[in-house]
This record gives C-alpha cells, structure tokens and sequence, in this order.
C-alpha cells in the first residue's frame, strides 16, 4: 500500500518515509490543523477487515489511555478502508542501537539511567494489561532532554485485563531473535515476563555493545532455549555486581525467576546511588569467552525448556523461515528513525590503541658557539584551581539499598551465605526495592522486617553463617534507617 503524500484523517499530510518494518511503515508528517511535525505510523493489519479494524481500534485506545514520562505517547489514530495508523511524537533520537552502533558500548551509569526509565515505562504498561513483546535497543529513543522513551507499543499484545482478545492475532511469534524470550520461542503466550527478558537482552547490548546470544538465523533461538548467557562483567570488566547479578536475573531461562518491572527500576536506582561519581573512563570490553561463543550453547542444566515451537513449525527449513523473518526485523522500525539503515548486530566496541614514544632523532653536530647566559624569566603565578563542580547528593535509601546488596554479594563470595540461601534473600531484597520504586516506605519497612526474621531462620537451617548474619543484620539496619522505620528490637523495646 502505497501512502507518501497522502492526507490521512484529512489532516495528517504523510511527508517522507523515517523507517520500515515488519508491522508497518513510519512516515514523517504535518498535523495540518496543528502545524507541527509528527510521526505517523502506518500499520499493517493481521486482516485487514472489520475484525482487523475493530481489533485495532481497541489497541489504539488502550494505547492512548496510557500516560508515562518514559512511553511515547500517541496522539491520535484512525483508520479508514485502506489503512489504520498512530500518530506521535517525532523524537530528535537517535535510538540506542543507532547509539551504540555508532559511539560503541555506553557508560555504566547510562545503560542503568535508561534501563530505570524504560523498566518503569514498563511497569505502567503492564499495570495497563500491556505487553509490549517486542523490547529491544532500536525501540528505545533517546528525547530532547536525554530520557530514554519506549517505543512501538502498537505491536503490543494485550492480556485479558486490558479487554479480551489479542489484537495481533494468534498463532504469531512476535519479536527479534536477539532479544526474544524463550518461552515465546517454544510457543507460550509473550507475558511481562517476556518484555523483561528483552530488557535483560537490551541492557546487556547497551553495556557489551553486543547480544548475549550472538549467533545466525535458528542457532540464536536454540541458544536462547538452551545456553547460559555469558557474563556481562565477563565482557565488561567494569561492570558493578548488582548489575550484573540483575542482568543474569533477567536472563534466567524461567519467566518465574525474573525480577518484575518495578524490581528491576529499584534495582537500577540502587546501582545508579551505589556510584554517583563513576567517571568516563573508556570502555573497555573484552573478547567473548570461547565457551559461550555464537553456535556452541552451554548446558544450562535442568532449566531447558521444550522446543515446541521449532517441532511445531516441522523441519529445517520452517525454522529457518521464521528464524530470517524475525532476525530481519530485530534493529528495524523505530518509530521515530531518523532514516539510518538498521544493522544486525551492534558494533563491536572500539578498541584504545596506546601510542608509542617515537625515540628521539639524533641531534645534528655543530660547531660549539658562545651564548649569552639567559635572562632569568619571572615565575609565573599559579593558574587558580578550578572549583568544584558540586555532585548531587544521593538518596539515602538507595545508598543503603546499594549497602545491602553489596553486604548479600560479599557474603555469598565468602561463603557465608549459600546458593539456596542467596535465592530465598535475594527474592526479599527485590520485594523491598519493588516497594521503595512505588513509594510505599510503611511496605519496604514490613519487608525489610520479613528479610530480618528470615535471616535468623536462614541461620538456623545452616545456610547462613553467624558472621553473615551479623553483617547482613547491619546492612538491613541502615536500610531501616533510610526508611525511617523501626526494627524487630525497637519496636520490643518500645513495647
């Protein structure tokens, strides 16, 4: 369906084409009763019939009903016998593949600024019955004023809350390979779950400047259905624990495992308070390790999930079918792209040649002369130091949240906490950083009160040393205090 230059709604004048994709076409625009530029969407429906109209409808008014800071917002919508299409904001950019593609891996505290805005956009859109299912870095725009905004929830697949049917039909896989969530792969319905494993996969792109699964065509689904993800501090040598520990969180191959929106957004904020003055050093990024090299996936033990999906399809060939398809589309479609063709991968990190000290070229032989004893020159005055660039103070909370994160990784290093006993705090720290995220302090101070009576019993079952008690104890006690809440000994004391 051809639509430049044409008035659409008798109103919005399709100027120039900004980006192309699997659900449809991004067009630059004039609102002609406004007089601004916008971005126009043009989708492709399923069916493009009444069903496939009033399916769209739905989607777009759900859409337009949701108002965050983080998610671009849609303006208007509309439809007609031979398109449907969303109008929105057309967005400076760049989007972050772009981004990355172009500048190479981001700065630590970037990638977990724009992870914060896009896992509470997230957590909006979920709360609305949304699933987006299709997080990926060229569908995250940088706006005018640095915020990273999450785009193209027009393909989202809304769940019973928002209303009944999916919109996009069924039977459809929808996302791309690199940031695709297993489950999706072996045939289950895309839940919020989902969306945060492609966050997972978006961050530890933004962070290595490549996909945790880096293969071709059907090898990076049966890696995301069976191989470990490598280690993004592997790559990335100076990647805080906390974060690393959230990215594998994320990538856990079970969607029961995942941190939620809001864990994820409190989780960020810790590693964001935890280092406020981290400096721009250069990137550096280290080679993939061999063993979770592209085409070899690991053994991740007894959390494989069935390939249902790939039996489904039955055979080869429709694997690799589906598998072109949805690779062809996972950099593409921005809905505000500024025209840049999308690459396939993001670009490896640029590597910091150190130059050398050319020797110095031997000195001409002259003839001795006599020279005059130099003039003593004044000593000039000292330069005044620049002052200071003040720093903003960090959030209390977050600084002892950071605290307690950093006390549960030390004692699981040592020893003194066990793996199981690292799974059952790590859930109850998550459950308190969820309530600081919505500004429930009374809910993150019962938590907190739940994490402190679970470490005496964590003790007792002998997964929890006496010394790790004492130092966790302490590092929950400055949470406490950040709260303004009161511990189990206060409150006795009180009494």
């Amino acid at each position: 369906m051809r639509v430049d230059g044409r008035t659409l709604g008798g109103r919005y004048r399709l100027d120039s084409v900004l980006g192309r994709g699997g659900m449809g076409t991004v067009h630059a625009a004039t609102d002609a009763v406004l007089g601004r530029r916008v971005a126009v969407k043009v989708l492709d429906l399923a069916v493009a019939d009444d069903a496939g109209m009033a399916r769209f409808r739905r989607e777009a008014q759900v859409l337009a009903a949701l108002e965050h800071p983080f998610v671009v917002t849609v303006f208007d919508f509309g439809v007609d016998a031979s398109a449907a299409w969303l109008v929105m904001p057309l967005l400076p950019g760049p989007d972050l593949l772009t981004l990355v593609n172009r500048d190479g891996p981001l700065p630590v505290d970037d990638v977990a600024r724009h992870g914060r805005q896009v896992a509470e956009a997230l957590a909006a859109a979920h709360g609305a019955g949304i699933v987006h299912r299709d997080v990926k870095p060229a569908n995250l725009m940088l706006a005018a004023d640095g915020s990273c905004l999450l785009l193209d929830l027009g393909i989202a697949r809304l769940t019973d809350r928002a209303g009944g049917t999916s919109l996009t039909g069924t039977g459809l896989v929808m996302g791309s390979m690199p940031f695709l969530a297993p489950e999706v792969i072996a045939g289950e319905p895309a839940g919020p779950a989902a969306d945060l494993y492609g966050l997972g996969a978006t961050l530890f792109t933004l962070l290595t400047g490549r996909p945790p699964f880096d293969a071709d065509g059907a090898a990076v689904l049966a890696q995301h259905l069976h191989a470990v993800a490598p280690s993004a501090a592997s790559l990335r040598p100076d990647t805080p624990a906390a974060l690393d520990r959230l990215l594998t969180r994320l990538l856990d191959k079970d969607p029961a495992a995942r941190p939620s929106a809001a864990q994820v957004a409190g989780a960020l904020a810790g590693v964001l308070a935890a280092a406020p003055d981290r400096g721009s050093s250069p990137t550096l990024v280290l080679p993939l390790p061999a063993a979770t090299a592209p085409g070899h996936p690991a053994d991740d033990g007894p959390r494989r999930r069935p390939v249902r999906l790939l039996a489904a399809l039955g055979g080869g060939v429709a694997v690799l079918a589906v598998a072109g398809a949805l690779w062809a589309g996972w950099g593409a479609d921005p809905a505000t792209s500024t025209g840049a063709p999308a690459s396939t991968s993001a670009t490896a990190a640029p590597t910091t040649a150190v130059a050398s000290t050319p020797a110095p070229a031997p000195a001409p032989s002259v003839a001795p002369t006599t020279t005059a004893a130099p003039t003593p020159s004044p000593t000039p005055a000292p330069a005044p130091a620049p002052a200071p660039v003040p720093q903003p103070a960090a959030d209390p909370v977050q600084t002892a949240l950071a605290g307690l994160r950093a006390t549960v990784d030390g004692a699981t290093s040592s020893g003194a906490l066990t793996e199981r006993g690292l799974r059952d705090v790590d859930r109850r720290v998550a459950d308190i950083e969820e309530a600081v995220a919505r500004g429930d302090a009374e809910k993150a101070g019962e938590k907190a009160g739940e994490l402190e009576q679970r470490l005496e019993e964590l003790q007792r079952d002998e997964r929890l040393t006496a010394d790790g008690a004492v130092q966790l104890a302490a590092a929950l006690g400055d949470v406490r205090a950040a709260l303004g809440v009161s511990g189990r000994d206060d409150d006795d004391e009180d009494d």
